[in-house]
């Protein structure tokens, strides 16, 4: 083909496709899914051609610079799955499109692909035959599952069952993980499928390696890939299996744009190319749930009884008469796991020694200077630490406010907890855990651990297990704070052999009393009547626009103008909010603000933001986001 027009897609949030000339000093014909360098605006960009076309409103085109495939990286499904991505996720079919590749294919390199390869039963390479990219070929059973297993222990054979049912018939397989840290230990569990290339697949592995597993996976010399949130786009020539484990866990929600949840991405991928997924869960998303009652999903529960005690601790009736946070039955159930050479794990969600530097003469507190929260001291590094943007400062001898020296330290975290546990138990072996901790230790009598331990613990490891502050996980500000609770609870029970003990002021709270039996039936009836009473997902659908600037105005002034928009031009069955302050009003020196928009139609919801974030325009120094929270139905029927 000597000349045509092309249509070019590049990942900014510009709407596109942008028509360019492909002329004939390009050997191959144009074909969608193949990478491009072009020129877009003063600057040069690599660009992924959509479509082609004969003629063009523009009578003058610039011409597409390079061509960096030899091959469409994506075929003819994946673009269609991205394009529905950047739909429901209010994102450039661009921005997309980038969310599925590996870093090095994001940059303007010639990339030498090959056309797509199967495993063979033998695991020898062989190339696809078209019957081989036909799903049609080869029947493939479509299954949902969610499996229920609150232990931990019983998912294994069956999904095992699965991946190689998949793999028997040259399907590729998909293994997702809330973190990478948890990939060598689903790696030995695999091997037992037989013998099948399994490649990692990371945003977090070097980029050279990322590109080989990716090319491995997409010219079929692998047949699974393993790794968290991004590996849900391998690009398998010939899907069969989805597996996300730990479903419940926070960090399969992509927290900048796109802000895709990859449960819902998973559940249109299976939709368009047919294959399988399995959800597996202690204590799974109200969502997911609520979706297995309706029968989409198919619910198969693996009770396995709790061996542990519950206790369930009133500080209001046993809190320590001091600011410290132990109360005498913990300290008394500490003691006795001591007097046995147990191990006692204390949770405490908390980095740092405390969260809180006031000065005690002004009232002065203080903070970030690029974000609006407190700053936290790290006794270890003797600094002080803004736990959302990491700016480090040194700590202050005086107040900077009013140069007294009367700075105390309020608030608890791990490395205070260590100091006052240590005091109070000299003879004990006492540790702390967090996301900063370089390894995890071994030599301890009592380990005081955040969050960042979940994925590290072996079921029965502690004799005790202290959960030393429930309540600020109850208190968020999140319509889920009581699912994450109720999951959290779930899971800390089994790691207890003898007891899991809970500090609490709010004993009668419904997270607390369905978690203490477990009572899994009670715990989420409740938690589905309170989403549907309050109008979350599953019954709604969600949008949050965020509005950010380093001018406060700025960002505030764009939001009213969107929010009259959409009131202007909303239906009765949608509810808007006003503009709001985030929860974190500034960060990294960017002001937000939130304005919320509930209704049950996503199609109705999509067109009306589209229409008056149109109707406003951009602000060059005002970046809008579009936060959706769907319902997993809506995945099922696109």
């Amino acid at each position: 083909m000597k000349s045509a027009i092309v249509q070019v897609v590049v990942g900014l949030p510009v709407p596109g496709p942008f028509d360019y000339q492909w002329n004939g000093v390009n050997p191959q014909d144009p074909k969608p899914g193949m990478r491009v360098k072009v020129s877009f605006g003063p600057r040069q960009l690599v660009g992924v051609v959509v479509g082609t076309r004969t003629k063009s409103s523009f009578k003058k085109l610039k011409p597409v610079l390079e061509v960096l495939d030899s091959q469409p990286i994506l075929g003819p499904t994946m673009l269609d799955f991205c394009r529905r991505v950047s739909e429901y996720y209010g994102c450039s079919l661009g921005e997309a499109i980038l969310l599925t590749l590996p870093n090095a294919l994001r940059q303007p390199k010639r990339i030498e692909t090959e056309p797509g390869f199967a495993q063979d039963n033998r695991g020898e390479a062989r190339p696809l035959s078209v019957d081989d990219r036909s799903t049609k070929a080869n029947p493939f059973l479509l299954e949902r599952i969610l499996l229920h297993d609150p232990a931990g222990t019983k998912r294994w054979p069956l999904i095992l069952e699965a991946v190689k049912k998949a793999i028997a018939q040259d399907r590729g397989v998909i293994f997702l993980v809330p973190e990478i840290s948890r990939i060598a230990q689903v790696v030995e569990r695999l091997r037992q499928a037989g013998d099948c290339p399994m490649v990692e697949l990371d945003k977090k592995i070097s980029n050279r390696r990322e590109l080989e597993n990716w090319l491995a996976i997409k010219s079929g010399k692998a047949c699974v890939a393993i790794g968290s949130r991004f590996a849900v786009f391998a690009p398998f020539p010939r899907m069969g299996l989805i597996v996300m484990d730990d479903e419940e866990h926070s960090a399969y929600k992509q927290e900048q744009s796109p802000f895709y949840h990859t449960r819902d991405v998973m559940l249109l991928r299976s939709r368009l190319e047919q294959c399988s997924v399995i959800f597996a869960s202690g204590a799974p998303t109200a969502e997911l749930w609520w979706l297995a009652q309706k029968k989409p999903v198919r619910l198969i529960s693996l009770p396995q009884k709790a061996k542990s005690h519950w206790q369930l601790v009133d500080l209001g009736i046993y809190g320590p008469k001091r600011r410290f946070i132990l109360s005498v039955p913990l300290r008394n159930s500490m003691e006795k796991i001591l007097q046995q050479k147990g191990k006692t794990l204390l949770w405490l969600n908390r980095k740092g020694f405390s969260s809180v530097t006031r000065c005690q003469k002004c009232g002065f507190s203080l903070q970030c200077p690029h974000c609006d929260v407190n700053l936290t001291y790290s006794y270890s590094k003797k600094k002080m630490i803004c736990r959302r943007c990491q700016a480090k400062s040194a700590i202050p001898a005086v107040c900077p406010s009013c140069h007294s020296s009367y700075l105390r330290y309020y608030g608890i975290g791990v490395e205070k907890l260590e100091s006052e546990v240590s005091r109070l138990f000299p003879q004990a072996r006492v540790e702390h855990f967090d996301a900063d901790s370089p390894d995890f230790p071994n030599d301890f009598d009592i380990l005081i651990a955040t969050q960042a331990v979940m994925g590290l613990l072996d079921h029965g490891r502690f004799d005790l297990v202290g959960i030393v502050q429930v309540d600020a996980q109850l208190s968020r500000m999140d319509f889920r704070s009581g699912q994450k609770t109720f999951s959290l609870l779930t899971q800390l029970r089994y790691h207890a052999k003898q007891k899991l003990l809970v500090q609490t002021r709010v004993p009668d709270n419904y997270c607390l009393q369905t978690a203490r039996k477990p009572d899994f039936k009670k715990f989420y009836q409740e938690e589905i009547r309170l989403r549907q009473e309050m109008g979350f997902p599953p019954f709604q659908q969600i949008f949050l626009l965020g509005f950010r600037s380093f001018k406060e105005e700025s960002a505030l002034e764009q939001a009213n103008l969107v929010y009259e928009a959409l009131r202007e031009k909303a239906p009765r069955s949608v509810e808007i909010s006003e503009p709001q302050p985030d929860i974190i009003a500034k960060l990294r020196d960017k002001y937000r603000f939130t304005l919320m928009i509930k209704g049950k139609k996503v199609q109705v919801l999509l067109e009306l933001v589209e229409e008056a974030l149109g109707a406003v325009g951009r602000k060059s120094n005002v970046i809008t986001t579009i936060n959706p929270d769907y319902s997993p139905m809506i995945f099922l029927k696109a």
